[in-house]
């Protein structure tokens, strides 16, 4: 054909005709690989959501990895993925989690096996290098366990390493049947699932590790509280058998005296001896009344201290003549060992007053706030500080408890003028 057979303008038609089409195309197809794009970026991110919304809502192992093998399965569109976590003393990797494996020979097989880093090239590579590793067909390993893949039906696998911070958890191993490859985003979404939930599982040991430790924590101050009520209860057994011991010659003493009199026709002085017999009997009554309270183990934690002092008051000092009171101000957020000591050393301190004082008043103040103040004042008969040794009236088991807690202990008293006893112990 010759040029004259397209005039000018119909050659510029066509050309523009053409021109649109191919425009039209490629902005079609342009805009359908764009919408594709956004499709595949937006699934992408949903699925490392999801993995990491769903790991992170539970603190039991299981759910995790199930979580995991099954984002990471359905990124990767394999049948199987299974998790294995570094958690034995021989450096092998222990199988946890399986996904799918719904032949019984299979999921024998997988739980059956434990993987030898050392052993497996493309495993070990995963975890010291921290980096995917894709094998299109497992046949083509030099070093491959056949007998394991067979009966794992492996063809094609993709190891990702659970790495979380600085140290692999262990690895993930998704699983076709086929020969395949994997493209380099979904290599790059399965990555992404992997390490939240590598975060995950480190959580979740971290939490199982917090709570093994504060059960031992627990046990460890059960044990050395129960210590301390047993110490305890063997000083005052042995306080009230050289008490009673005291107590009981002195009314042999009293009651014999009391029959020679009477057989010396000489009333007087046998009522004398039965008064002072009275009088040794209600003693030995009230130190029999104060060892069974005192062997009681107040619930210290459930009532707290001013609780627990108030109810020994009631039990003990408010069945004699002495008068009792106590004031609290503040709340008992003590530690419950701390609450236990102060508890001895305010029991100490009444049972002073009990004994020796032969006080008519007394009254215990207890203060809670940045430090935790205990007061015990009386009214009673005192005595020269410099007259008692360091042990005496239990006063050296105070100090010790009062050193146990970094507390400052001041003992103030004098003849006739009363006993003051202050603890104060940084809160």
């Amino acid at each position: 054909l010759s040029p004259s057979a397209f005039p000018a303008e119909q050659a510029i038609g066509l050309f523009d005709a053409y021109q649109h089409r191919a425009i039209g195309y490629f902005v079609a197809s342009y805009s359908e690989l764009t919408a594709r794009d956004v499709r595949e970026q937006q699934q992408r991110t949903s699925l490392i959501l999801e993995a990491t919304q769903t790991a992170a809502s539970t603190l039991r192992l299981d759910q995790v990895l199930e979580r995991i093998a099954h984002t990471i399965a359905s990124a990767l569109a394999v049948p199987d993925c299974g998790i294995y976590l570094l958690d034995t003393p021989d450096g092998t990797l222990a199988p946890r989690f399986p996904t799918t494996y719904p032949d019984p020979q299979r999921l024998s097989a997988f739980l059956r096996h434990a993987l030898d880093p050392l052993a497996a090239p493309l495993i070990r590579e995963a975890i010291e290098c921290q980096h995917p590793v894709v094998c299109p067909d497992v046949s083509e390993l030099p070093h491959l366990d056949t007998v394991l893949a067979a009966e794992l039906g492996v063809v094609a696998l993709v190891v990702l390493p659970l790495v979380a911070g600085d140290h692999v958890l262990g690895v993930a191993i998704a699983a076709a049947g086929e020969p395949r490859s994997f493209e380099p985003p979904e290599i790059t979404l399965a990555l992404g699932i992997a390490t939240s939930g590598a975060l995950a599982v480190d959580n979740v040991r971290l939490f199982s590790e917090t709570r093994r430790r504060l059960a031992e924590s627990e046990r460890w101050r059960q044990q050395v509280e129960q210590l301390a009520i047993i110490a305890e209860r063997q000083r005052l057994s042995r306080d009230l058998h050289d008490s009673l011991a005291q107590s009981l010659y002195s009314l042999t003493l009293y009651t014999e005296a009391a029959a020679g009199a009477l057989a010396d026709n000489d009333p007087a002085t046998a009522t004398a001896h039965m008064v002072e017999v009275g009088k040794i009997a209600r003693d030995v009554l009230g130190e029999m009344r104060l060892l069974i309270y005192n062997l009681r183990s107040p619930a210290l934690d459930s009532e707290g201290l001013v609780a627990a002092i108030q109810g020994r008051l009631d039990a003990v000092e408010a069945r004699t003549a002495l008068r009792a009171n106590l004031a609290a101000e503040g709340e008992d957020h003590l530690a419950p060992a701390l609450r236990q000591e102060l508890y001895f050393i305010a029991q100490e301190a009444l049972n002073n007053v009990l004994k020796h004082a032969r006080a008519t008043h007394l009254r215990v103040k207890l203060h809670f706030g940045a430090a935790t103040l205990l007061e015990i004042d009386d009214d009673g008969v005192g005595f020269a500080l410099s007259d008692q040794p360091g042990n005496g009236l239990g006063l050296r088991g105070m100090r010790e408890r009062a050193q146990r807690l970094g507390a400052s202990l001041t003992i103030w008293s004098a003849p006739d003028q009363g006993t003051h006893i202050a603890v104060e112990v940084p809160t």
